[in-house]
C-alpha cells in the first residue's frame, strides 16, 4: 500500500509533458518535404500499379497533426506556438475539431490562450488569418480586438483580413458587405507584405477580393474546362441551361463516407430533371474510375488531381458546394447536406 502510495504521489507530482518549438518545427518541416516527396512521385509513377502504389503512400497528414498538437497544448501562453496553431487551423482542421466529453476542444483552447495571452503579440497575424478555416462564435470578436489593441500596423491588417474572412460567410446583405469590404481595404493599407505561412497577406486579400467579385452568391461562377475519367473534354459552360450542383470533393476530406453519401442521394434524385451533380476531384484518377464504376460517386467528374481547378475557386475547405442557377450565377454555397437540397428544390420550382 506505501508502494502504491508513493507511485501514484510521484504520477501526480510529475509535470505535464512540455513540447518544443524545436520538435514542433521538425514535426512541420518533415511533414513539408515528405509532402512535396510525394508529389513528384505520384507525378513519375508510369503504369496503373505503380500510380495506384505511389497515390497510397500520401502522408497522413492528421497523425502529424495529432502529434504537433501534442507539442503545443501545454505550451499555449507562449507566442512560439501561434505559428503551429495557425498551421493545424489551415492543414489538419480534424484534429482541432476533435472533442470527447468532458475535455476542451483544442480550438478554445487556443481561443482562450490567445484572447489571454497573445493579442498583442507580434507573431499573431498568421493565426488571425487561420482561424477563419473553423469558425466559432466567438472569432470574430477576439480579431476584432486585436485589430484594436495590436501595436503592430501589419498585425490590425492581418486581423481586418480574418474578419472580412470570417464576413463571407455570415450572408450576402448590404451591411455585412459593406463591412467586409472596409476590412479588406483596412488589411490592404495595413498589412503590407506580413509573411502568414507560406503567403503573404496581400496575396491572401488578393485571394478575398477574388472570391468577393467572382465567387460570392449573385456572382456567375467561373467556367471550368477539364477532362473526366474518360478523359473525355467537358466544362461547366456545357451545362448553362441547368442547375447545376458543383461539388468539390475528395476520399480523404473530412466526414468524406457521409459527404459521398448525401451526394450519390442527390444525384439519384435530379435524375429525369432539369438540373445535375457535377464534382471537381483530388483523387488519383484509378481511384475516381473505380468509385464511378461500383456507384459510389456515379455523378461526372473533373479530374483535378493537379488541383488547378481547387485553385481557381480559392478551395480550402472540402467538402465545398456551389448551386448555380440556369443563367451560371452562385445562388448557394455551402457543404452537402439539407440547405443544398433546399437551394435546388427551389431553383427547380421557379
Amino acid at each position: 500500500m506505501r508502494l502504491l502510495t508513493a507511485i501514484l504521489s510521484l504520477t501526480l507530482a510529475a509535470p505535464a509533458f512540455a513540447g518544443t518549438a524545436t520538435q514542433a518545427r521538425n514535426l512541420t518541416r518533415s511533414y513539408d518535404q515528405e509532402f512535396q516527396a510525394w508529389i513528384v512521385k505520384v507525378q513519375a509513377a508510369r503504369g496503373k500499379d505503380a500510380q495506384a502504389d505511389a497515390w497510397a503512400a500520401r502522408p497522413n497528414v492528421d497523425d502529424v497533426g495529432k502529434n504537433l498538437w501534442v507539442e503545443i497544448r501545454n505550451n499555449l501562453n507562449e507566442s512560439w506556438t501561434l505559428d503551429y496553431a495557425a498551421w493545424l487551423y489551415e492543414n489538419a482542421p480534424a484534429v482541432l475539431k476533435s472533442s470527447r466529453p468532458g475535455v476542451t476542444p483544442p480550438t478554445k483552447r487556443i481561443h482562450d490562450a490567445v484572447a489571454r495571452f497573445h493579442v498583442r503579440s507580434p507573431r499573431v497575424g498568421y493565426y488571425c488569418v487561420a482561424v477563419p478555416r473553423i469558425p466559432n462564435p466567438g472569432s470574430l470578436s477576439l480579431l476584432e480586438k486585436v485589430e484594436k489593441e495590436n501595436p503592430d500596423p501589419r498585425v490590425q491588417g492581418a486581423a481586418a483580413l480574418g474578419q472580412a474572412m470570417l464576413l463571407r460567410g455570415m450572408g450576402d446583405n448590404w451591411k455585412l458587405v459593406g463591412k467586409r469590404q472596409e476590412k479588406l481595404r483596412q488589411a490592404i493599407i495595413k498589412g503590407n507584405d506580413l509573411p502568414v505561412g507560406k503567403t503573404t497577406l496581400l496575396r491572401l486579400a488578393d485571394d478575398e477580393i477574388f472570391i468577393m467579385n467572382n465567387l460570392s452568391v449573385g456572382a456567375e461562377a467561373p467556367d471550368i474546362k477539364g477532362v473526366d475519367i474518360g478523359l473525355k473534354p467537358f466544362s461547366l459552360a456545357d451545362h448553362r441551361g441547368k442547375v447545376v450542383v458543383l461539388a468539390f470533393w475528395h476520399t480523404w476530406m473530412p466526414e468524406a463516407e457521409r459527404s459521398i453519401d448525401l451526394l450519390r442521394a442527390l444525384h439519384t434524385d435530379l435524375q429525369g430533371k432539369n438540373a445535375v451533380v457535377l464534382g471537381v476531384n483530388q483523387d488519383h484518377a484509378l481511384t475516381l474510375r473505380k468509385m464511378t464504376a461500383d456507384g459510389t460517386a456515379p455523378w461526372r467528374n473533373f479530374s483535378d488531381s493537379t488541383r488547378s481547378i481547387a485553385k481557381n475557386y480559392r478551395i480550402h475547405e472540402w467538402p465545398k458546394v456551389f448551386v448555380i442557377d440556369v443563367d451560371g450565377k452562385i445562388v448557394h454555397i455551402d457543404a452537402p447536406g439539407a440547405f443544398v437540397n433546399i437551394a435546388v428544390d427551389s431553383l427547380l420550382k421557379k
